[in-house]
């Protein structure tokens, strides 16, 4: 049986980012690196690995989007400042990507984050619907 290669776009490649694109290129897919800071980036090109500081290069060039990035919680509140800011640089993408796009949210958020947060803001940008223009979930396990 032959498995489909996915094509998945690490948005936020510090230690979370880069441990799930790391894993994801080991079991055979094709994954492109994307982060703000260039040092990174060189750093993973270094290694062998397709990096870019270029959201749009990332997101048109994949299937599926792991949104990776931190999510500091200072005085125990959780700052959603980088989480706005790739979900709606992911929708300005969108906007003008004609296939299906799905967004992972790796990144630790409270519940509902991804229901309330996220998804209205891609809505919002990119003037597509969720479910029909993209597709959004997260990895949060609830006990």
């Amino acid at each position: 049986m032959m498995v489909k290669q996915l094509k998945v776009s690490i948005i936020g490649s510090g230690v979370v980012g880069t441990i799930a694109g790391k894993g994801l290129v080991e079991i055979g897919n094709d994954v492109v690196f994307y982060d703000v800071n260039k040092k990174r980036i060189e750093e993973l090109k270094n290694e062998g690995f397709n990096a870019t500081s270029n959201i749009s290069e990332a997101v048109k060039s994949t299937d599926i989007s792991f949104l990776c990035v931190p999510t500091p919680s200072p005085e125990g509140k959780i700052n959603l400042s980088y989480i706005k800011s790739a979900s709606t640089e992911i929708a300005k993408v969108l906007k003008d990507k004609d296939s299906y796009h799905l967004i992972v949210v790796k990144s630790t958020v409270v519940p509902e984050t991804t229901e309330n947060f996220v998804k209205q803001i891609i809505e919002d940008v990119s003037g597509k619907k969720c479910g029909e223009g993209f597709g959004l979930c997260n990895t949060q396990v609830m006990d």
